[in-house]
Formats: C-alpha cells, sequence, structure tokens
C-alpha cells in the first residue's frame, strides 16, 4: 500500500485521536488517569513548596464544618500508595514552585486542573518523571473553576480511572497541603453536599462536595479525592459560598473571612448576596460535564516525522521506504535520505527497536510520542543497516 506525496509529513492519524473513555463523555478522548505528585523516577514527593498562588492558610476563606459529617472519617493509607496512583499527578508549575496539580486525560496526555491554579493560559507541568514540559489551556470554565490542559512538549497517559460510588460511604483521601507549605495527601471527612457559587460570586453552583479537612491542612488547586482504591471522586476547586450559610470558625468572628458582593444581570451587587470565598470538591458529574463541552480543536499537536512512504521489502526484510522528505522536517534534519526510484528508496525497518512493516505501523509508534521527543529509527539503505536519531516537532 502507498501513501500519497502530497503531503509528505506522516503523523498521527485523527482516529487514534478519538478512543473513547468508559468512564468520561464521549466528546474526550480516553479515560481520564490520576497520578500523585512526583518529582522524578516515579518517587512519590511530599514536599513540593506552594508558591505565593497557592491555598489560603485554613480558616481564611475556608468553609466552617457541618453538624453531622456523612463519610468515613479515614482512608487506608495504601490508597494512595499504589504504583499507578504515584504515577498519576501533574504539578502545575509558576515560578517553579508548584501552584497545584492535575489529572491526566489517558492516551492524548490532556490535564484536568483547577482554574484557580493558572496565572494564564501558557502553564508549566512537572510530569511524573521529573520533566517539566510546556502545556496550553484548551477549555475552562469560571463557573465549576475547572481547566483543561494538553501538553505542547512531551507526553504522559498513564493514570487512574474515575470512581463509580457515591463518595459518602467510602473512606475520602485528598491532595492538599500543610501549615509549612509542604504537599502531601491525607484523610479528609466529606460532611455532605453544598450549593455555593462561583468563585467570583456570580454563578450558582449544585451539589458541590463539602469536605472537612485536618487541622493544618488546606486544599491544593486540583488536587483529587480518592476513594479506597486510589479512584477519583472530585477535584479540590475554589467557590463562594453565601455568608448566611457561614458560622464562626473556632470562635472567629464573621469578619475574619474575606467578603465579596457579587455582580447581577443588570450590572449592580446583589442584594444581601455576599459570600465568602471556599474550597469545595468539583464531584464527577461536574467534571463530566465540563469535558462534554471540550472544543475539538482542544487537543495537542501531533508529532510530525515529516516523509512519504510505502510497504516495501529488500529480499527478507520489510519495511517503509522512504519517497519523499519535507523541506525543514524532522527527518531532513536528522540527515535521513529518500529515494524517488522505489528499488533504491531506504528502508526504515524499526522504531526504537520495534519492527515497521507498514506506514500505519510506522504512525502509529511516531504518534506514541510527544512533540520534542527523540526516536531512533533504525534504516536498511544500500544494503546497510544504520540508525538514525529524529526530534518530533509538530508540522507547519
Amino acid at each position: 500500500m502507498r501513501l500519497p506525496l502530497r503531503p509528505i509529513h506522516l503523523r498521527a492519524p485523527v482516529a487514534m485521536a478519538q478512543r473513547r473513555p468508559l468512564l468520561w463523555p464521549s466528546a474526550i478522548p480516553a479515560s481520564v488517569a490520576l497520578a500523585l505528585l512526583v518529582a522524578g523516577e516515579g518517587e512519590a514527593r511530599a514536599d513540593m513548596p506552594i508558591g505565593p498562588s497557592g491555598p489560603a492558610p485554613v480558616g481564611v476563606g475556608t468553609a466552617p464544618p457541618s453538624p453531622a459529617p456523612v463519610g468515613a472519617q479515614a482512608a487506608p493509607a495504601s490508597a494512595d500508595e499504589r504504583p499507578a496512583v504515584r504515577r498519576g499527578l501533574i504539578a502545575v508549575e509558576q515560578g517553579g514552585r508548584v501552584a497545584g496539580v492535575g489529572i491526566v486525560l489517558g492516551s492524548d496526555g490532556r490535564i484536568l486542573t483547577s482554574l484557580s491554579a493558572l496565572s494564564g493560559d501558557d502553564v508549566t507541568v512537572k510530569l511524573p518523571d521529573g520533566r517539566s514540559v510546556k502545556a496550553r489551556v484548551g477549555h475552562k470554565d469560571k463557573a465549576s473553576d475547572l481547566a483543561l490542559l494538553f501538553l505542547v512538549t512531551g507526553k504522559w497517559t498513564e493514570g487512574l480511572r474515575a470512581s463509580e460510588v457515591d463518595p459518602s460511604t467510602v473512606p475520602l483521601r485528598g491532595v492538599v497541603t500543610t501549615q509549612s507549605g509542604k504537599a502531601t495527601t491525607m484523610p479528609v471527612t466529606l460532611r455532605g453536599r453544598i450549593d455555593a457559587k462561583s468563585k467570583d460570586g456570580q454563578d450558582g453552583v449544585v451539589g458541590a462536595l463539602d469536605i472537612e479537612l485536618p487541622k493544618g491542612a488546606a486544599p491544593l488547586a486540583g488536587g483529587p479525592l480518592l476513594d479506597d482504591q486510589g479512584n477519583v471522586l472530585g477535584l479540590f476547586v475554589r467557590a463562594c459560598r453565601p455568608m448566611s450559610a457561614l458560622a464562626p470558625r473556632d470562635g472567629a468572628p464573621l469578619g475574619a473571612l474575606f467578603a465579596v458582593a457579587p455582580v447581577d444581570a443588570g450590572g449592580g451587587a446583589a442584594r444581601n448576596a455576599k459570600c465568602a470565598p471556599t474550597w469545595v470538591g468539583a464531584p464527577v458529574s461536574w467534571i463530566r460535564a465540563f469535558l462534554s463541552k471540550t472544543p475539538r480543536e482542544a487537543v495537542a499537536p501531533s508529532p510530525w516525522l515529516g516523509i512519504a512512504g510505502e510497504t516495501g521489502t529488500s529480499g527478507s526484510t520489510a519495511g517503509v521506504r522512504v519517497l519523499a522528505i519535507a523541506p525543514q522536517s524532522p527527518a531532513e534534519k536528522a540527515g535521513l535520505k529518500s529515494n524517488s526510484e522505489r528499488a533504491k528508496a531506504p528502508l526504515i525497518v524499526a522504531v526504537d527497536g520495534v519492527p515497521v512493516a507498514t506506514p500505519e505501523k510506522l504512525s502509529e509508534l511516531i504518534a506514541s510520542h510527544g512533540i520534542g521527543d527523540t526516536v531512533k529509527l533504525l534504516v536498511l539503505d544500500a544494503e546497510k543497516l544504520k540508525d538514525v536519531t529524529v526530534t518530533l516537532k509538530a508540522a507547519p
């Protein structure tokens, strides 16, 4: 089978980015994955400093306790010690410091986080293997304080699934910060469900998870709430709770809570509608609704090799014959050669040691990488095997 010579760049097929998840809406490819905040080599880290835009101390802008907690008080430590969980959270960085975390969308590397963790549309994130890479906001919603990022460089697809259980029936753990500014996970308690407003006090949000934290802890923006199996029950986001629903915390006067007056549809302050900034858990239903509205263009760019080829053989060796190479492509810059005479065209026989017999297989292997990744092509040219190292980039 022969590929067309125009366009002459080989890139990930669209169909590969449209696999459907089991637990998230059909508008989003692949399943949502999670991982624990890590610094490198897959080891969990609980000492990442929190940036200036991180969570407020407990008691400032946080919701007071309700009389009757409905969730279990403690989750087993093993819930956040599973290897899959340790490799699921992405750190959102600002100025070299962690401002929040994010949940990975499997297969294509998109990241769900709290909009409050971001200072703009261009973001640096730290992957679980320690790499800091560039990401960009592809979709955001102020009402739910959720944002969806896609990686501009690099790729990460490991993670966990959303939980399907009632959060009031299982122990919970949340990604939080301590008074010393360290990030960690610890048991949290679900008080129940609450209705609140968006963090600017304008839009109403219904059915948020009302979470009670241990003394000295504060939520980390975008941090997940995990069940006892390490699956996701929610995400910490900013909201605004009506002042009438608040009571003093630990004897503090209500004046200690920062109050804002939301703006009504007519542009003026809504009467008697003051509210206090607080953290709530965005439940799975919120996340699904948010993801279902994701624009189709909010996807990571496909890695580009820059060749046109067709299936070919040389003796008993099968591969992809390189018939043409795009100018200024990664393939050209790596020194890969082409020949329009099929019998003389170089033959790509493997990518990173994986045999390649068809253009489809070559495309699949290239698509498994991210922008900026390097791949090693094994090429048969003039009856000699040689390695060609290519650094992938986005197509022009």
